[in-house]
């Protein structure tokens, strides 16, 4: 048995499909994922706990405003650089992989954009340092990310799309534990010591990986409309991959109203002490992220066993429905771990596919990384969506707190979401 199922760097010319016997190995897959959990370690937890920290350091007063600017223009650089960096490794022709150099590159210029924000004394030089990272952990996601259709036979993408899932829950579990642990006694290590997650795993995979090569005869012309094309996939040739991407960016917004806003909802909606936020949202963020983990890794597992993709989509839909309800209905720290707990089994199901659907139905093999990189927008862009629109609810009543309202629009979004999965015909 191989540690993976495509060509190796020593071979030329265009790696060919994964033929339909061949499996990737155990200590492969175990790589890939420690690779995609570091990754998502370093830049998730700055942009769920860490920047809300940071900011409310900086500027107290005006927080959520400074918060939605930093979130918003950083994840508008994700949803750029995303399917560029994507298209970028589709094209590369490097003797040492076609995924490996931006993956590198990645992880050094994702690490220098911490620095910065680690080191920021204002909202600007925040705001400079995330739009770096951004950047260039996309420049390393993207690559990353397209392992699964390069490297995993379909076979086992349900197993492996589940293992994928739980790295953004358990990663945001160690990435706040440590930021709770470092707010007080060192807060620029609670922005940096992620980083280092991130760089023992990648270049762990880096060093394991038979990566796919391209020859220079094979890489295909680049132009304007090349470039273009990047950002775009054409909805009318492949509505199977349209209705995947537009379910993933619904459902993924829905969570999102949450998620973005969970350190605030704390202080300013149930009015939690400031001294006790930092160990009260790893607490809220162990119990959600826990349970979504968990069902990730079963419902990837049973999806493979019952070749059910659509149907956990769905169910993620529903569950996340049922958490908001109950969010919406409580005001206290009981109601608020059940509706959080509920969503978070939600969270699990859409993690168990938000990877292996879109992968399922791929339009073309060729450009695996930039198809991936669009779906990776449907999954960034909302950290850009949501703090543009949310302050507005959030201010219905004179307030500022009008997390009812936030979570009504997270309920609207995931029913809007389970429509456009079932009107995938490519799987079941």
């Amino acid at each position: 048995m191989t540690d993976s199922v495509v060509s190796s760097p020593e071979q030329s010319g265009e790696v060919p499909p994964l033929p339909a016997q061949g499996r990737a190995s155990a200590s492969f897959i175990a790589l890939f994922i420690l690779a995609l959990f570091g990754s998502y370690v370093a830049i998730i937890t700055p942009s769920v706990v860490s920047l809300a920290l940071k900011i409310q350091q900086i500027d107290p007063d005006g927080k959520v405003g400074s918060l939605s600017l930093v979130l918003s223009v950083g994840a508008l650089c994700a949803v750029i650089a995303n399917p560029l960096f994507g298209k970028l490794s589709d094209r590369t022709t490097s003797r040492f992989g076609m995924r490996r150099p931006w993956m590198l590159a990645g992880l050094v210029g994702g690490g220098a954009g911490l620095a910065l924000v680690a080191g920021a004394t204002t909202t600007g030089m925040v705001l400079v340092g995330w739009c770096v990272a951004q950047t260039f952990f996309n420049a390393l996601l993207a690559p990353l990310v397209a392992i699964l259709p390069d490297q995993i036979p379909p076979r086992q993408r349900g197993v492996v799309g589940g293992l994928m899932g739980i790295c953004y829950p358990v990663g945001l579990i160690l990435g706040t534990w440590i930021a709770q642990r470092m707010a007080t006694s060192a807060p620029r290590a609670m922005i940096l010591a992620p980083m280092a997650v991130a760089a023992v795993t990648v270049l762990l995979l880096c060093v394991k990986l038979k990566d796919r090569r391209l020859e220079k005869a094979d890489q295909e012309p680049w132009n304007l409309r090349e470039f273009l094309r990047t950002f775009w996939f054409n909805p009318r040739r492949n509505p199977d991959f349209g209705w995947a991407v537009l379910s993933i960016l619904l459902v993924s917004t829905a969570i999102m109203t949450f998620v973005t806003y969970q350190v605030y909802y704390l202080s300013d909606y149930l009015h939690i002490d400031e001294d006790r936020l930092p160990s009260l949202t790893f607490v809220l963020t162990l119990v959600v992220n826990g349970t979504s983990a968990a069902t990730a890794v079963v419902s990837g597992w049973l999806a493979d066993r019952f070749h059910r993709r659509k149907f956990y989509m769905v169910c993620a839909g529903l569950l996340a429905v049922a958490g908001f309800a109950v969010l919406i209905g409580t005001r206290s720290l009981p109601g608020m771990f059940t509706g959080a707990t509920i969503l978070g089994l939600g969270m699990g199901f859409f993690y168990s596919g938000h990877y292996t659907l879109p992968a399922s139905v791929l339009p073309s093999e060729q450009d695996a990384a930039k198809d991936m990189g669009v779906v990776n927008i449907a999954v960034t862009l909302p950290s850009s969506l949501v703090p543009v629109y949310a302050p507005t609810l959030l201010d219905l009543g004179g307030d500022g707190s009008n997390y009812p309202a936030v979570f009504v629009s997270g309920i609207v979004l995931a029913l809007l979401g389970i429509p456009a999965v079932r009107r995938i015909r490519g799987v079941s």
